[in-house]
């Protein structure tokens, strides 16, 4: 069951392997005894719901002085200030995907008190190619961000503030964000958005306090 669900609602995904033609999925529910067999890890090409003790260094690299940490489900990342005079740190998955056929999915509770981004990325403390969501400071201007070898756009946005689900995917040369399943904004340029493969990443500048 992703991204959601409560005592009288759902929405789940399906992963049909090998489907090759349209056809129906048959679902049945009110069975008390039923017991569920959802399982991410095999429906996705990388899912975490942060529900380990901690962060599992496996899916994921840590900067060694960002502030994370993972607590009923949630990750929380604050970046180290101090110490990086306010360049962003957090974390970045090992793994890379074709943003052309995968589609990153992100649950925010709170995008925090400071400079901060989220999305797709191919580095933790300095990422030279991206595709994210930025808040630009505390009071400033929500913006989405396209970067390809450095070279980026800011677009001021002002997307809707978390709790909220944030997608973001590519075709071509165009760049498409999303919030609650609408889209929002997209961007073409051949020589600000990414083409190579890229990482989920979470980062803020840790001026105040943790994105979650």
């Amino acid at each position: 069951l992703w991204p959601d669900y409560d005592s009288s609602s759902a929405r789940f995904c399906v992963r049909l392997e090998g489907a090759d033609a349209a056809g129906e999925v048959m679902v049945w529910y009110g069975s008390a005894a039923a017991t569920t067999t959802s399982d991410g890890n095999q429906t996705y090409s990388f899912f975490d719901q942060f529900d380990d003790p901690s962060l599992d260094t496996d899916m994921w690299d840590i900067d060694p002085y960002a502030n994370v940490y993972t607590s009923n489900g949630r990750l929380y990342v604050k970046g180290n200030f101090a110490r990086y005079k306010g360049e962003f740190a957090g974390v970045q998955a090992k793994s890379r995907f074709d943003t052309a056929t995968h589609i990153l999915e992100m649950e925010m509770i709170y995008e925090g008190g400071a400079y901060g981004h989220f999305g797709w990325a191919d580095g933790n403390l300095l990422s030279y190619n991206r595709m994210v969501f930025r808040k630009a400071a505390p009071t400033g201007n929500r913006q989405v961000q396209p970067m390809k070898a450095s070279t980026y756009v800011l677009i001021d946005q002002n997307w809707a503030v978390p709790p909220n689900t944030y997608s973001i995917r590519r075709s071509g040369n165009t760049a498409y964000f999303y919030v609650g399943g609408t889209l929002v904004k997209s961007h073409s340029s051949s020589t600000q958005v990414p083409t190579i493969e890229l990482g989920p990443h979470f980062a803020n500048n840790g001026g105040t306090d943790h994105m979650i």
